[in-house]
């Protein structure tokens, strides 16, 4: 995953900066699922690639990315890996 920007001025709702990516690490991928059980159209953005299960939400994807970055998989502390 390559990062093409850190907006320190804006953040989520848990108070981290907000991170836009420009790619993705090999064998990942994004996938819009409609929510099940609703009249609306939202969609659910799911992160796949993980060898045990996918991201539901980004910033879980982010801890494992930075993991990957680092070469340090072994200690990763991602909610996949742990």
């Amino acid at each position: 995953a390559v990062i093409s920007s850190v907006d320190l001025s804006a953040y989520n709702l848990r108070g981290d900066p907000l991170i836009t990516y420009t790619e993705l690490p090999h064998g990942y991928r994004v996938i819009a699922q409609a929510r099940e059980n609703t009249t609306n159209r939202a969609k659910d953005y799911l992160l796949y690639g993980h060898s045990n299960g996918h991201f539901d939400l980004a910033h879980k994807a982010h801890v494992h990315f930075k993991h990957i970055w680092l070469g340090n998989l072994a200690n990763c502390t991602c909610t996949r890996c742990n």
